[in-house]
Protein backbone atom coordinates (compact mmCIF):
# COMPACT_ATOMS: atom_id res chain seq x y z
CA UNK A 1 0.00 0.00 0.00
CA UNK A 2 2.82 2.10 0.52
CA UNK A 3 4.50 1.97 -2.40
CA UNK A 4 0.68 2.33 -4.46
CA UNK A 5 0.44 5.68 -2.27
CA UNK A 6 3.61 7.09 -3.04
CA UNK A 7 2.83 6.16 -7.13
CA UNK A 8 -0.55 7.57 -7.01
CA UNK A 9 0.89 10.94 -5.78
CA UNK A 10 3.62 10.43 -8.52
CA UNK A 11 0.81 10.17 -11.24
CA UNK A 12 -1.70 12.82 -9.45
CA UNK A 13 -4.44 10.73 -8.74
CA UNK A 14 -4.99 12.99 -5.98
CA UNK A 15 -8.43 10.83 -5.19
CA UNK A 16 -6.73 7.48 -5.45
CA UNK A 17 -4.32 8.95 -2.89
CA UNK A 18 -6.57 9.35 -0.40
CA UNK A 19 -8.58 6.49 -0.32
CA UNK A 20 -5.52 4.78 0.53
CA UNK A 21 -3.93 7.00 2.63
CA UNK A 22 -6.88 6.24 5.15
CA UNK A 23 -6.67 2.41 4.20
CA UNK A 24 -3.52 2.86 5.96
CA UNK A 25 -4.67 4.84 8.76
CA UNK A 26 -2.66 8.04 7.91
CA UNK A 27 -3.12 10.74 10.35
CA UNK A 28 -3.91 14.25 8.72
CA UNK A 29 -6.55 15.50 10.91
CA UNK A 30 -4.18 18.00 13.69
CA UNK A 31 -3.88 21.27 15.66
CA UNK A 32 -0.79 22.25 15.82
CA UNK A 33 1.61 24.58 17.72
CA UNK A 34 5.24 25.84 17.20
CA UNK A 35 7.55 26.55 16.61
CA UNK A 36 9.49 26.37 20.38
CA UNK A 37 13.22 26.61 21.10
CA UNK A 38 15.21 23.73 20.28
CA UNK A 39 18.31 25.14 20.24
CA UNK A 40 20.72 22.23 20.05
CA UNK A 41 18.16 20.15 21.17
CA UNK A 42 17.08 21.59 24.40
CA UNK A 43 13.57 21.27 23.73
CA UNK A 44 14.05 17.24 24.66
CA UNK A 45 14.75 17.75 27.72
CA UNK A 46 11.88 19.25 28.90
CA UNK A 47 7.80 18.75 28.37
CA UNK A 48 6.85 21.94 26.20
CA UNK A 49 4.01 24.07 27.83
CA UNK A 50 1.38 22.79 25.08
CA UNK A 51 1.95 19.57 25.84
CA UNK A 52 0.13 19.55 29.26
CA UNK A 53 -3.74 19.09 27.74
CA UNK A 54 -5.08 20.81 25.51
CA UNK A 55 -6.47 24.59 25.67
CA UNK A 56 -7.54 26.18 22.08
CA UNK A 57 -7.36 29.94 23.63
CA UNK A 58 -4.01 29.21 25.35
CA UNK A 59 -1.00 31.24 24.50
CA UNK A 60 2.72 30.30 24.93
CA UNK A 61 6.04 31.94 24.27
CA UNK A 62 7.54 30.53 20.97
CA UNK A 63 10.64 30.42 19.69
CA UNK A 64 10.67 34.26 18.23
CA UNK A 65 6.88 35.48 19.37
CA UNK A 66 3.76 34.35 20.92
CA UNK A 67 2.26 31.16 19.65
CA UNK A 68 -0.88 29.47 19.87
CA UNK A 69 -3.13 26.27 18.80
CA UNK A 70 -4.18 26.55 15.55
CA UNK A 71 -6.14 24.05 13.04
CA UNK A 72 -3.89 22.32 10.54
CA UNK A 73 -4.65 24.14 7.31
CA UNK A 74 -4.03 20.82 5.26
CA UNK A 75 -7.18 18.41 4.72
CA UNK A 76 -5.29 15.50 3.22
CA UNK A 77 -1.37 16.05 3.44
CA UNK A 78 0.10 14.03 0.21
CA UNK A 79 0.87 10.91 1.02
CA UNK A 80 0.16 11.56 4.65
CA UNK A 81 2.98 13.28 4.79
CA UNK A 82 3.14 16.77 6.78
CA UNK A 83 5.75 19.16 5.83
CA UNK A 84 5.90 20.97 9.21
CA UNK A 85 8.52 22.91 7.75
CA UNK A 86 5.79 24.73 5.61
CA UNK A 87 3.61 26.04 8.60
CA UNK A 88 6.28 28.25 10.78
CA UNK A 89 8.96 30.26 10.98
CA UNK A 90 12.20 29.79 11.90
CA UNK A 91 12.40 26.70 10.57
CA UNK A 92 15.63 25.40 12.42
CA UNK A 93 16.45 25.10 15.98
CA UNK A 94 12.70 24.29 16.09
CA UNK A 95 10.00 22.17 18.01
CA UNK A 96 6.09 21.77 17.08
CA UNK A 97 3.34 20.10 19.44
CA UNK A 98 0.58 18.15 17.41
CA UNK A 99 -2.64 17.09 18.77
CA UNK A 100 -5.53 14.92 17.81
CA UNK A 101 -8.63 13.51 19.37
CA UNK A 102 -9.21 9.36 19.24
CA UNK A 103 -12.70 8.61 19.65
CA UNK A 104 -12.16 4.78 20.87
CA UNK A 105 -15.69 2.69 21.20
CA UNK A 106 -14.17 0.50 23.28
CA UNK A 107 -10.67 -0.17 25.67
CA UNK A 108 -8.42 -0.93 23.42
CA UNK A 109 -4.72 -1.57 22.07
CA UNK A 110 -3.65 0.76 19.12
CA UNK A 111 -0.52 0.78 17.02
CA UNK A 112 1.29 3.71 15.98
CA UNK A 113 3.82 3.97 13.46
CA UNK A 114 5.59 7.57 13.55
CA UNK A 115 8.40 8.74 10.63
CA UNK A 116 10.16 12.38 11.17
CA UNK A 117 13.10 13.99 10.70
CA UNK A 118 15.06 14.76 13.97
CA UNK A 119 13.63 13.32 17.87
CA UNK A 120 9.83 13.17 18.91
CA UNK A 121 8.12 12.48 21.80
CA UNK A 122 4.62 10.81 22.20
CA UNK A 123 2.07 11.07 24.71
CA UNK A 124 -1.65 10.13 25.21
CA UNK A 125 -3.77 11.30 27.85
CA UNK A 126 -1.40 13.51 29.46
CA UNK A 127 1.55 10.50 29.54
CA UNK A 128 4.47 9.91 27.82
CA UNK A 129 4.84 6.59 25.99
CA UNK A 130 8.05 7.06 23.91
CA UNK A 131 11.08 9.27 22.99
CA UNK A 132 13.68 8.87 20.85
CA UNK A 133 16.31 11.41 20.81
CA UNK A 134 17.97 11.37 17.01
CA UNK A 135 19.55 13.22 14.39
CA UNK A 136 18.17 11.90 11.24
CA UNK A 137 16.10 11.68 8.44
CA UNK A 138 12.79 11.32 7.75
CA UNK A 139 11.37 7.75 6.65
CA UNK A 140 7.77 5.96 6.98
CA UNK A 141 7.57 4.08 9.96
CA UNK A 142 10.74 4.27 11.56
CA UNK A 143 9.34 3.76 15.48
CA UNK A 144 6.56 1.77 16.67
CA UNK A 145 4.11 2.96 19.52
CA UNK A 146 1.40 1.22 22.02
CA UNK A 147 -1.68 3.65 22.43
CA UNK A 148 -3.93 1.77 25.28
CA UNK A 149 -6.92 3.54 24.35
CA UNK A 150 -9.85 4.30 26.52
CA UNK A 151 -13.30 4.25 25.66
CA UNK A 152 -14.52 7.39 24.53
CA UNK A 153 -12.10 10.61 23.27
CA UNK A 154 -8.15 10.24 23.80
CA UNK A 155 -5.72 13.15 23.79
CA UNK A 156 -2.84 11.86 20.88
CA UNK A 157 -0.01 14.46 21.46
CA UNK A 158 3.45 14.45 19.09
CA UNK A 159 6.06 16.83 19.80
CA UNK A 160 8.63 16.72 16.33
CA UNK A 161 12.19 18.52 16.91
CA UNK A 162 14.77 19.68 14.29
CA UNK A 163 18.04 21.19 14.48
CA UNK A 164 17.82 21.72 11.03
CA UNK A 165 17.24 20.68 7.49
CA UNK A 166 13.74 19.12 6.26
CA UNK A 167 10.93 18.72 9.29
CA UNK A 168 8.62 16.07 8.56
CA UNK A 169 6.36 13.84 9.73
CA UNK A 170 3.53 10.80 9.19
CA UNK A 171 1.66 9.33 11.88
CA UNK A 172 -0.88 6.36 11.18
CA UNK A 173 -2.74 3.95 13.29
CA UNK A 174 -3.57 0.44 13.00
CA UNK A 175 -4.40 -2.63 15.18
CA UNK A 176 -1.66 -4.63 16.70
CA UNK A 177 -1.68 -7.53 14.23
CA UNK A 178 -1.41 -4.30 11.39
CA UNK A 179 -5.08 -4.96 10.48
CA UNK A 180 -7.25 -1.44 10.30
CA UNK A 181 -8.77 0.05 13.34
CA UNK A 182 -11.77 0.35 12.40
CA UNK A 183 -13.58 1.03 16.17
CA UNK A 184 -11.55 4.31 16.57
CA UNK A 185 -11.78 7.71 15.24
CA UNK A 186 -9.94 10.84 14.49
CA UNK A 187 -11.04 13.88 15.47
CA UNK A 188 -9.65 17.37 15.48
CA UNK A 189 -13.30 19.15 16.35
CA UNK A 190 -12.40 21.48 19.45
CA UNK A 191 -15.08 19.58 21.43
CA UNK A 192 -13.54 16.33 21.29
CA UNK A 193 -9.95 17.10 22.09
CA UNK A 194 -10.92 19.24 25.28
CA UNK A 195 -12.86 16.43 26.04
CA UNK A 196 -9.86 14.31 25.51
CA UNK A 197 -7.41 16.21 28.13
CA UNK A 198 -9.43 15.42 30.53
CA UNK A 199 -9.34 11.40 29.96
CA UNK A 200 -6.81 9.74 32.31
CA UNK A 201 -4.35 7.17 31.31
CA UNK A 202 -5.22 3.44 31.16
CA UNK A 203 -2.87 0.57 32.04
CA UNK A 204 -1.35 -0.77 28.65
CA UNK A 205 -2.07 -4.30 28.45
CA UNK A 206 -0.73 -5.81 25.54
CA UNK A 207 2.69 -5.68 23.87
CA UNK A 208 4.35 -4.81 20.40
CA UNK A 209 4.44 -7.49 18.03
CA UNK A 210 8.47 -7.90 17.01
CA UNK A 211 9.22 -5.81 14.06
CA UNK A 212 11.78 -7.07 11.49
CA UNK A 213 14.30 -4.98 12.73
CA UNK A 214 13.75 -6.59 16.59
CA UNK A 215 14.41 -10.54 14.34
CA UNK A 216 17.29 -8.59 13.53
CA UNK A 217 18.82 -7.45 15.89
CA UNK A 218 17.84 -10.93 17.91
CA UNK A 219 19.61 -13.03 15.31
CA UNK A 220 22.44 -10.33 15.59
CA UNK A 221 22.58 -11.50 19.46
CA UNK A 222 22.82 -15.12 18.21
CA UNK A 223 25.72 -14.39 16.50
CA UNK A 224 24.32 -14.11 13.05
CA UNK A 225 26.54 -12.19 10.66
CA UNK A 226 24.12 -11.22 8.03
CA UNK A 227 21.50 -10.54 10.39
CA UNK A 228 24.32 -8.12 12.10
CA UNK A 229 24.70 -6.74 9.03
CA UNK A 230 21.28 -5.99 7.67
CA UNK A 231 20.17 -4.23 11.20
CA UNK A 232 23.35 -2.16 11.44
CA UNK A 233 22.25 -0.84 7.95
CA UNK A 234 18.50 -0.73 9.35
CA UNK A 235 19.63 1.76 12.32
CA UNK A 236 22.11 3.90 10.24
CA UNK A 237 19.56 4.72 7.25
CA UNK A 238 16.04 4.42 9.02
CA UNK A 239 16.41 4.14 13.13
CA UNK A 240 19.75 5.78 14.42
CA UNK A 241 20.08 5.26 17.60
CA UNK A 242 20.99 8.66 20.08
CA UNK A 243 24.19 9.18 19.90
CA UNK A 244 25.62 8.15 22.98
CA UNK A 245 24.00 4.71 21.75
CA UNK A 246 25.27 3.88 18.31
CA UNK A 247 24.04 0.12 18.51
CA UNK A 248 24.77 0.67 14.23
CA UNK A 249 28.29 0.88 14.61
CA UNK A 250 28.47 -1.71 16.84
CA UNK A 251 27.05 -3.71 15.07
CA UNK A 252 29.02 -3.18 11.73
CA UNK A 253 32.21 -4.10 13.73
CA UNK A 254 30.77 -7.31 14.69
CA UNK A 255 30.01 -7.68 10.86
CA UNK A 256 33.27 -6.82 9.64
CA UNK A 257 34.65 -9.25 12.03
CA UNK A 258 31.93 -12.39 10.77
CA UNK A 259 30.78 -11.99 7.10
CA UNK A 260 31.79 -13.22 4.28
CA UNK A 261 34.86 -12.13 2.44
CA UNK A 262 32.51 -11.17 -0.36
CA UNK A 263 30.22 -9.26 1.99
CA UNK A 264 33.19 -7.87 4.06
CA UNK A 265 33.50 -4.29 1.50
CA UNK A 266 29.68 -3.95 2.52
CA UNK A 267 30.32 -4.18 6.13
CA UNK A 268 33.42 -1.92 6.04
CA UNK A 269 31.36 0.26 3.99
CA UNK A 270 28.39 0.19 6.69
CA UNK A 271 31.39 0.99 9.31
CA UNK A 272 32.89 4.21 7.64
CA UNK A 273 29.44 5.50 7.26
CA UNK A 274 28.55 5.16 10.80
CA UNK A 275 31.66 7.46 11.64
CA UNK A 276 30.45 9.96 9.76
CA UNK A 277 27.04 10.41 11.18
CA UNK A 278 27.18 12.22 14.56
Amino acid sequence: LGMALTRAHAEGDLAGAITLQRELGALTSWWVCGPFDNERGAAFGHPLPAEQGFDPDATFDGKKRPIRWRPLPIAEAPGGVLDLGSLHRPQEQVAVVLACALLAERDVDALLALGCDGSFRVALDGRTLAAHDAQRAFARDQDRVLLPLRAGPNLLVITAMVQDGPHRLAARLRALDGAPLRDVQVSDAVTDLVAAANTTPRDVAGTLPRSTLDHLLAHAADGAAGAALRAATSLLLEHPDAPSTRRDRALAEQAMRTVDQDQRWIANSVHAATLFVA
